[in-house]
């Protein structure tokens, strides 16, 4: 430190300062030991002035000059139609629709329909016949840009029809 001029830089920094405290002007937010052979002997601060700068120099770093990394919303799948679970009878059509929400648009649906239909991609399916009695579980997968995944499901219980002679 030059006791004639404590703040400003000074030739007489470098003995006086510790290696990781001398300023570098390639890093301008960090301190680094290898200063002492990248600065010019008249760019040298002496610790007040560094203390300041670095000071400055958090605050513009957590201010608004920085940009911003938005958080990620967790992906959600969600079957609207049927709403729930539902008991139809064999050969009644029922057609599905689904929402996504959160994640990174655009959104990729794909449902598995059991062994009702063969698996189908889009937002809602064309009205699917359920010809046979029995339980289907009817999956629907939704894959976003970053491809992560989310699911849904929904139970349809087909009976048998009753006929009458």
């Amino acid at each position: 430190m030059n006791p004639t001029n404590p703040i400003g830089p000074t030739p007489y920094a470098l003995r006086l300062l510790p290696r990781t405290m001398i300023f570098n002007p390639t890093n301008p937010i960090g301190l680094t030991p290898y200063a002492l052979r990248l600065l010019p002997r008249t760019m040298i601060f002496n610790p007040t002035t560094l203390l300041l700068f670095f000071i400055l120099s958090v605050a513009f770093a957590f201010s608004s000059g920085c940009s911003r990394q938005e958080e990620y919303v967790e992906l959600a799948a969600k079957i609207v139609l049927p709403q729930s679970d539902i008991t139809i009878k064999e050969g009644e059509t029922v057609l599905f629709r689904a929402s996504a929400a959160g994640g990174s648009p655009p959104y990729r649906y794909v449902w598995n329909l059991g062994l009702a239909a063969p698996e189908f991609s889009g937002r809602s399916t064309p009205e699917i016949v359920f010809r046979y009695e029995g339980a289907y579980t009817v999956v629907l997968k939704v894959t976003d840009a970053r491809q992560k995944q989310a699911t849904d499901e929904v139970k349809i219980m087909v009976t048998r029809r009753e006929t009458i002679y």
